[in-house]
C-alpha cells in the first residue's frame, strides 16, 4: 500500500511478523548492493519503520502511525536505520 511519495506501507501474516527485522535488513542489503549507476555510483540507503498492528488498534492509521513515528526515528538516528514502534 503506497503512503506517501518516499514511503511504502505493507502488512504481514502475524506469524510472519517476528521476522518483520529480518525481512527490512534484507531490503536494506538489496538496495546497497545495487548503487544507482547516475554520474558514477550512488549509494543508496533504506530507513524502515516497522510497528505490529493489534486487536487494539481502532483502525488500520493506528498502526500506520506508529510505523511513521518509528520511520522518522530512523532517519533522525541517521541513515540505514531499523526503528520499531
Amino acid at each position: 500500500m503506497r503512503v506517501a511519495a518516499h514511503d511504502l506501507a505493507a502488512a504481514a501474516d502475524p506469524l510472519v511478523a517476528d521476522g518483520a527485522q529480518s525481512v527490512a535488513r534484507r531490503i536494506q542489503e538489496r538496495f546497497a548492493a545495487q548503487p544507482l549507476g547516475v554520474e558514477g555510483d550512488v549509494a543508496l540507503t533504506v530507513s524502515i519503520g516497522i510497528t505490529l498492528m493489534s486487536a487494539a488498534d481502532m483502525s488500520a492509521e493506528a498502526a500506520l502511525t506508529r510505523s511513521d513515528f518509528a520511520l522518522y526515528r530512523a532517519k533522525k538516528g541517521g541513515r540505514n536505520r531499523i526503528e520499531c514502534a
